[in-house]
């Protein structure tokens, strides 16, 4: 019994209606695609398609399949279709999980990936692309102008012997499993969770032309030169162009603060990012905005390579790093032999502590405070904490150089020794600094060590070298006599009488040679 519309009431039900969108019994009016580009010259802006001859099958075997991505008018027996559902009609077909997988492999068995992704489309086409950090995070970037993503999907599948792929989905239980086919049955197989490949699909429609759509679709494979039995399969782009439309005068929004009204809208690749952050600090975003932008106006397709404004320039160069890529920066230093980075420690609930250091500073210290001439006293080995530079602390090992001399003074120059970084200004950190010091010296505790005779210091020197000589500063015990004397509220005379008793007469105590 018929329950759908009235016969002759509505004319777009038919009984060969529901044709397969597949189906060999495709109008003539289905668009021409491209299945693929030959090359691509990575110094054009424009890529013009190599069009295939019209496809008439496109159902094919397991072995050879065609696809289709146009848009789909169904008139059947010529008869007329209103507007609201001509609009319905009407289809921009992407290729589906199986056959992009299918593509990627035939893709890697024939050789034909693209080093480098298209920078501007103006017909419905297809692209295989070499699976690079690079490509990965620039394929999005075309000169196509804005695009507003839509929609995602995750298809999960797993590569079999001879180029074969089985789809993995997850039961209820949460396991993953796939069908195999053994006579007239399917068999659930288990997966291992290792050899399960994610590809991500990701939908996009241009926001100056719905009509243009856009999907790219990636897994989460790659391939190490050591294991060559893993598919190092590419990134799969596809272009949409609905009602036989071109893009190639689309009217694209400008840049930001472009000169020129007309310049359309193109992104900047990571990689020219990268080249504004490796630029000296002392250039201003003006003048490396102003190189990169040198003959954007002779161009009328502005390059990706272009950047788009200097507020772009400002906000690349001061974009900081996280703890984590800073830690991590810090662990590739100190692999090799050459970095400054000599030590690197962190204990759990602490903050961590860096020493800078490199071999020539060893050197110079055990010759001027240990190796010294009988002519000479050995140097005194200083260490002192900078305040006033951040939510940090640097504590750098200071001593005189008895090798040389000021032509004035006659006296040595001071040179700059192992360096500490530190977050807390407590022993166990000056006690990081001093064993590595003493670690480098062979253990040599006989030291003449100063300091401005903070506690924390005076108490880590104690621990490390018991045997050593600890003086300290001068100008830092007078600093701190003399506050000490203003709180107890005496004159400036008073002070002065003192001050000159203890540092500044021929008599005062800092001149006395016993403890008398």
């Amino acid at each position: 019994m018929w329950s759908g519309p009235e016969k002759e009431m509505d004319r777009i039900w038919r009984p060969n209606h529901f044709t397969p969108v597949l189906s060999v019994r495709q109008p003539s009016s289905v668009i021409k695609t491209t299945n693929h580009f030959e090359s691509v010259d990575s110094d054009v802006t424009y890529v013009e398609p190599t069009e295939m001859p019209e496809q008439t099958v496109l159902r094919a075997s397991k072995s050879t399949i065609t696809f289709t991505n146009q848009t789909e008018y169904e008139k059947e027996n010529n008869a007329e279709i209103t507007n609201i559902f001509s609009v319905l009609d009407k289809r921009q077909i992407f290729l589906d999980a199986p056959a992009i997988i299918q593509h990627m492999i035939s893709a890697v068995k024939e050789g034909r990936i693209l080093e480098l992704s298209p920078k501007m489309i103006t017909h419905a086409s297809m692209f295989t692309i070499k699976l690079t950090e690079e490509n990965r995070l620039s394929v999005g970037k075309d000169g196509n102008g804005v695009w507003k993503q839509t929609s995602s999907s995750k298809t999960l599948f797993v590569l079999k012997e001879q180029d074969k792929y089985q789809i993995v989905r997850r039961d209820t239980s949460g396991k993953l499993l796939y069908s195999e086919r053994v006579g007239n049955k399917y068999i659930l197989c288990p997966v291992n969770p290792d050899e399960v490949i994610t590809m991500q699909r990701c939908y996009a429609t241009n926001v100056t032309n719905s009509s243009l759509r856009r999907m790219i679709a990636y897994s989460s494979q790659t391939l190490t030169d050591d294991d060559l039995t893993k598919w190092n399969l590419p990134i799969f782009l596809q272009y949409s162009i609905g009602n036989h439309e071109k893009t190639k005068n689309l009217r694209l929004k400008p840049h930001g603060n472009a000169k020129k009204s007309d310049r359309p809208f193109t992104s900047t690749l990571p990689s020219v990012l990268m080249q504004v952050k490796s630029h000296p600090r002392f250039l201003k975003p003006s003048t490396i905005y102003n190189a990169s932008i040198s003959n954007v106006e002779e161009v009328p397709w502005p390059s990706l390579m272009t950047v788009r404004d200097r507020k772009q320039v400002y906000n690349a160069r001061q974009k900081k790093e996280s703890n984590v890529e800073e830690y991590l920066a810090m662990m590739r230093n100190l692999e090799k032999s050459t970095s400054i980075v000599a030590r690197f420690s962190m204990s759990r609930g602490e903050a961590s502590v860096l020493v800078l250091s490199q071999p020539h500073m060893i050197k110079e210290l055990k010759r001027c405070c240990i190796n010294c001439s009988d002519q000479m006293q050995p140097s005194v080995l200083c260490n002192n904490t900078t305040f006033n530079l951040g939510c940090f602390f640097v504590t750098p090992i200071v001593f005189r150089n008895t090798a040389v001399q000021y032509r004035k003074t006659k006296k040595a120059p001071i040179f700059i020794g192992p360096t500490m970084i530190h977050y807390r200004d407590d022993a166990q950190s000056y006690q990081e600094l001093l064993d590595y010091v003493r670690r480098e010296l062979n253990n040599c505790s006989t030291l003449v060590i100063g300091s401005d005779g903070a506690k924390a210091i005076k108490k880590a020197v104690s621990s490390v070298f018991p045997d050593s000589t600890h003086l300290y500063s001068t100008r830092h015990v007078r600093q701190n006599i003399e506050r000490q004397l203003m709180k107890c509220r005496t004159t400036l005379d008073e002070r002065r009488g003192l001050l000159e008793l203890m540092f500044d007469s021929s008599e005062s105590l800092i001149q006395s040679k016993t403890k008398e």
